[in-house]
């Protein structure tokens, strides 16, 4: 990349780091950084991140149709150089899909129905299996410069991170308040009814049972008064 390229990108990224830790929705994230990568990496004309979730390919972020369209032709086919990236390979580089041999059937497919010609992906390590892939029309787009989109491997690798400890630090919070409203109202099971706190406990269970109502909230049903 040029000097003046690289000031740019690196504007960019500056920018979507604030934004970053500014917006709590990942989903968000991820579309700047696929929009980004179409307007700063050199012939990058689409853009897109798949995540393997219950061993189908899913889109979780795509610069437009045709990028979601790579992705269901992955997912179609069974094999594809973002899939080679995640389960082989941390950089997938196809300098021209109408020679590669690789993945006869996606190269037939994407180079005739959307006019791909070459294709970088790289995976994101994380506990769900993902990657980062960038698409152009013009052969041997990406064989020479691996830096913008292993930048842009690594701010989505740190989004999906961000956004996995909220949801971690959400479960927690949820699971404490929980805990909090059972043992309220296993005191006041205890000391209204002169029961003990294996009684109380089965007495919630059952009611829990019975209604078809998660225990917490009849915990604080117990405690409102209500129950």
């Amino acid at each position: 990349m040029h000097d003046d390229d690289t000031l740019e990108l690196a504007r960019a990224f500056n920018a979507l780091t604030d934004h970053l830790h500014a917006s709590p929705e990942v989903d968000d994230v991820l579309r700047r950084l696929v929009e980004l990568a179409t307007k700063t990496v050199p012939d990058c004309r689409w853009a897109s991140v798949g995540e393997m979730s219950g061993g189908l390919l899913r889109t979780a972020a795509a610069s437009d149709d045709v990028a979601v369209r790579l992705d269901a032709l992955h997912q179609a086919v069974g094999d594809g150089p973002g899939l080679s990236a995640i389960t082989s390979d941390d950089i997938v580089v196809v300098d021209d899909l109408l020679t590669d041999t690789r993945w006869p059937a996606f190269c037939r497919e994407a180079a005739s129905c959307d006019g791909v010609r070459s294709v970088m992906s790289f995976r994101i390590a994380r506990q769900r299996p993902s990657a980062f892939c960038l698409y152009s029309p013009v052969p041997a787009a990406f064989s020479v410069d691996y830096v913008a989109g292993s930048i842009f491997a690594a701010h989505t690798h740190a989004a999906l991170v961000q956004a996995d400890a909220e949801r971690r630090a959400l479960n927690l919070d949820v699971a404490l308040d929980s805990n909090r409203r059972i043992g309220m109202a296993l005191g006041i099971l205890m000391h209204s009814y002169g029961i003990t706190e294996e009684q109380a406990f089965a007495t919630l269970k059952k009611a829990s049972q019975d209604m078809n109502i998660k225990m917490r909230d009849i915990a604080l049903k117990v405690a409102s008064g209500e129950f």
